[in-house]
């Protein structure tokens, strides 16, 4: 529920002047990328990170069905980039009027602490968008704003 509550802030204040919206046609999902992260991609996938690489964002579009395939391995697959992964129990929540479910935890990569977010979003055509966030604990408090923008951003192409 506290997350609900910031990303609805977070809607208020914060402009999209400073960034681009990535639509995908195919979802039916835009997601709103600050102008100074690096972002590359393809069709089905995006990547974004800081220029100082402390905070990054990873989406995917998947099928519905390999969405439900995708939570079942979720923690192994992490495990391969991020060691010592705690992370909270799933909580289902509304993002833009998109179901989703969050996860957030902490871990580390390469001895150095990071926080961690995934959410799987139902987009309105029927298919999953996986979003795995990244941010070094050192750089929390800087790039916080940021992820949050990116995270909040995601709704559906009107």
């Amino acid at each position: 529920m506290k997350k609900i509550v910031i990303i609805g802030c977070a809607m208020l204040f914060a402009g999209s002047t400073n960034a681009k919206w990535y639509p995908h046609h195919e979802s039916g999902v835009t997601v709103d990328i600050p102008r100074s992260w690096k972002v590359t991609g393809d069709a089905n996938s995006l990547q974004a990170k800081t220029k100082d690489g402390n905070a990054a964002v990873f989406l995917k579009v998947l099928p519905a069905e390999k969405a439900e395939a995708a939570l079942a391995t979720l923690d192994a697959e992490l495990a391969k980039t991020i060691q010592d992964l705690k992370h909270n129990p799933a909580e289902e929540l509304e993002v833009n009027g998109l179901h989703a479910y969050w996860i957030d935890g902490t871990g580390s990569v390469d001895g150095h602490s990071v926080e961690v977010d995934v959410i799987l979003v139902q987009t309105p055509n029927g298919h999953s968008l996986l979003v795995f966030g990244i941010i070094a604990a050192e750089a929390a408090e800087k790039q916080h704003k940021g992820m949050v923008r990116i995270l909040r951003s995601i709704k559906a192409i009107e």
